[in-house]
């Protein structure tokens, strides 16, 4: 089974699974599993926990920390019709770094953080953020900004020209 076949969309969101991801995306691909990569999450049974009960309803939400994911992964485990969540860049890093490489990756939601400017109205990278993403597309996955389907789609190539100098 190929990634493409298995996940719908993977997304770097940094709140995860909400509104823009289960009605917007999960309205429009009707996935039937989300699966969390967060650490913070996965260390949190609690917290994981209201994540799957506000689940959509027929579909089941699996957490994962990348680790446990790049494991699972190594096991074929199966997947079907799933959106993929990471939380922020580094967890994207990691897969990447652990063999995990998917064909097309969409930033739909980094916020405001520590060092970052605004490429986006939903989309703030800070240098490091940049750094991260080249080394993501150089390992060959097509990168796009894109909050919801329908909206104006951003491929990586034409956003190289936001970045801002290292001085400012």
């Amino acid at each position: 089974m190929s990634l493409t076949s298995t996940f719908l969309l993977i997304r770097v969101d940094d709140r995860l699974m909400h509104g823009q991801v289960t009605l917007g995306w999960g309205n429009e691909l009707a996935p039937r599993q989300y699966l969390i990569v967060d650490d913070q999450l996965a260390f949190s049974p609690m917290e994981a926990e209201l994540f799957r009960l506000v689940a959509p309803e027929g579909t089941h939400v699996h957490i994962f920390s990348p680790k446990a994911f790049l494991e699972e992964m190594g096991k074929e485990s199966v997947w079907d019709r799933a959106i993929l969540i990471l939380r922020d860049i580094p967890a994207l890093l990691a897969l990447i770094r652990g063999g995990f490489h998917p064909p097309e990756i969409n930033l739909g939601g980094i916020h405001r953080h520590a060092g970052a400017t605004e490429v986006l109205p939903y989309l703030f990278l800070s240098h490091e953020d940049w750094d991260g993403l080249e080394e993501v597309a150089a390992s060959g996955a097509q990168l796009y900004a894109q909050e919801l389907p329908g909206r104006p789609s951003h491929r990586w190539v034409a956003l190289r020209d936001r970045k801002p100098n290292r001085a400012g």
